[in-house]
């Protein structure tokens, strides 16, 4: 009787066509099984994927509003004009915004990199960074892994004369799924393309990175250990682009130059490995979104850029401990989310669960965790002021931003992806669950 292994392997494809296939690749059955799985089913397609490099990305030019971009921020650097740089609180926001920072001043550029807080600015793109970039004489504003749904913000920079570029990568859901988009001076997102897009699964950093190679004409492969835990962090599908951004990007971590990262990396106890995506997900991003859920996520920025050996090491030690208490948080709110829902057995189509006395900043965890147990989709709201702020999480046959999107009426801002969501709204005292 053939083993359980031959038997998988024979029965999914033709003997004689794998043995074949094996040959040519000089590789294991069960390894050229996985190819074959994975619909590659040519030498000339395996060695391609088995050797591409980030060298093999695609143009991109291909992506849409590129060039005017590349247009706009050249004339601004050519000009020695001040660019400002929007970003965002989490991994993928700020290595985003380090690598943009990177490249725009590598030209020569002067720039101002701003990363809002949660707790005073809120979430995205917001009239308040306009005022900011307002008041320190920029002339152009450079939205990352935000923007797609700023109207008002775009609109106020418009009024002081100030252009907008926004990039982006989340859903442009407006007014119950409708397609208007910001008047912004271009967009860049993916996610705007549709089927159409070369690049639809890139994050923010992704979208960011892509920016930088168009901008410098050639990919500056320094900025891919960035590009990769942004990548990594934002749960994206590690295929295409995304395949090519992580295995190079996985190489550079493990020799990293950035004083920052390499502080960051021996704290996380992952010192001396290669790191692997779900190494980086577990033991040292977590450290980089504390900074957001509980501080100030500029301090990230400041990790990844800075050249200073004792600011790298005192940044990497303060992130390790936010992320600390930071766990400590998360538990309670988490065991007081459960304790609202008593001994009652969700049912029905989402789980909603409101308090007062919740960290703004862990509420996401919690809802994650949630999903997890019921596998339900889950909004968790932290109230303060009359003003709810929730993050919502689902499951993957709930697009939940689209079912947010279909109550805007009630809805301040929200935005986010088909699995996860931020949304604000006004929350009487009487309403909280």
């Amino acid at each position: 009787m053939p083993s359980i292994q031959k038997r998988w392997l024979l029965k999914r494809t033709n003997k004689d066509f794998l043995e074949y296939f094996a040959r040519e690749l000089d590789m294991s059955l069960l390894a050229t099984q996985v190819l074959v799985n994975r619909d590659i089913k040519t030498p000339e397609k395996a060695r391609d994927f088995l050797h591409s490099t980030i060298d093999s990305i695609g143009d991109p030019f291909g992506l849409s509003g590129m060039e005017r971009a590349v247009s706009e921020i050249g004339g601004a650097v050519s000009r020695s004009e001040r660019i400002f740089i929007s970003g965002d609180y989490d991994t993928d926001g700020t290595t985003a915004a380090a690598i943009l920072t990177e490249t725009l001043r590598g030209m020569g550029a002067s720039v101002e990199c701003f990363i809002p807080s949660r707790f005073k600015d809120g979430y995205g793109f917001h009239i308040q960074a306009v005022e900011r970039a307002r008041a320190l004489g920029c002339s152009l504003i450079v939205t990352v892994d935000c923007g797609i749904s700023s109207y008002d913000a775009v609109e106020a920079a418009r009024q002081y004369g100030i252009g907008v570029i926004i990039t982006d990568h989340h859903e442009p859901y407006v007014d119950g799924g409708g397609s208007q988009l910001p008047r912004a001076v271009s967009i860049i997102n993916p996610k705007i393309e549709g089927d159409n897009s070369p690049f639809p699964n890139l994050t923010g950093a992704g979208v960011a990175l892509m920016l930088s190679r168009a901008l410098l004409g050639r990919m500056d492969k320094g900025l891919l250990d960035m590009a990769a835990l942004g990548t990594i962090a934002d749960v994206a599908p590690l295929t295409g682009e995304n395949r090519l951004i992580v295995k190079d990007g996985l190489k550079l971590l493990h020799e990293t130059r950035r004083p920052g990262l390499k502080a960051l990396i021996k704290c996380s106890g992952i010192n001396g490995r290669i790191p692997e995506p779900d190494m980086l997900s577990y033991m040292l991003i977590p450290k980089i979104n504390a900074a957001g859920r509980m501080d100030d996520a500029s301090n990230v920025v400041r990790l990844l850029l800075t050249e200073d050996l004792n600011e790298a090491q005192t940044l990497a030690e303060y992130l390790t401990k936010l992320n600390q208490e930071r766990q400590k948080i998360e538990e309670e709110v988490f065991n007081s989310a459960l304790a609202k829902l008593g001994d009652i057995k969700p049912q029905g189509r989402v789980i909603v669960v409101a308090d007062e006395n919740w960290h703004e900043g862990v509420i996401g965890i919690v809802a994650s965790k949630l999903v997890d147990r019921f596998n339900l989709p889950s909004i968790v709201f932290s109230i303060k002021d009359g003003i709810a702020r929730g993050s919502a999480r689902s499951i993957p046959e709930v697009d939940i931003c689209k079912a947010i999107s279909s109550c805007t009426r009630h809805i301040i801002q929200f935005g986010g992806h088909k699995q996860a969501a931020g949304v604000k709204l006004k929350a009487p005292k009487h309403t909280l669950i």
